[in-house]
């Protein structure tokens, strides 16, 4: 599909897909890693890999997954360049999905895990500082998101799943989506409903 979909609309459409590449966090695997097995990484669009920040408030958890993402990639990268073959390119970039006033959300039950929760109203500081971090690559210690050329939001900041908070139209993941947007642009305030 993926190689099917990308002949189609050709080499100038970036096409998202969410997990190619994918390296998350995992008891259940002896290496503590979880990684995908959805792409092959030959496929004939091979300009970037993804990896998912859905557990904002767990920022330790998010850099490890994206630099082992980031890892895959520049092993691609240098594999890639030491053969090039026809209709390929080489990954540049590692798009990091993320989920704003949502995501995976430690749950009170032991047996439940982390369940994926929309809404899911965390400190808003950790959507800033996300923004801040991933725009500002040059920081010393978010250096690896120079990586991440684009940025893919699920679910939309828009989504109706989000009930709207008192009368203006707010509502949580918009505020997230605002506090990473003020994150971004270096505006140190964060949004109030």
């Amino acid at each position: 599909m993926y190689n099917i979909t990308s002949s189609i609309f050709g080499p100038d459409v970036n096409i998202q897909y969410y997990g190619r590449g994918l390296s998350a966090l995992n008891d259940g695997f002896p290496s503590g890693f979880w990684d995908t097995g959805w792409y092959t990484l030959d496929e004939i669009d091979n300009r970037q890999l993804s990896t998912s920040l859905y557990t904002l408030p767990e920022k330790s958890t998010m850099r490890i997954q994206y630099q082992r993402t980031l890892e895959k990639m520049m092993n691609e990268s240098k594999r890639c360049k030491a053969a090039p073959q026809p209709r390929k390119f080489c990954p540049d970039r590692v798009v990091p999905w993320i989920s704003l006033g949502a995501g995976y959300k430690p749950s009170d039950n032991l047996t439940q895990g982390y369940p994926y929760v929309i809404p899911w109203d965390y400190e808003m500081y950790y959507s800033w500082e996300l923004g801040r971090d991933i725009i500002n690559g040059s920081n010393p210690h978010t250096s690896y998101y120079k990586w991440a050329k684009d940025v893919a939001m699920y679910p939309s900041a828009f989504d109706e799943r989000s009930p709207q908070i008192g009368s203006g139209g707010l509502t949580t993941m918009l505020l997230h989506f605002i506090a990473y947007c003020r994150g971004a642009a270096g505006i140190n305030e964060l949004p109030h409903a």
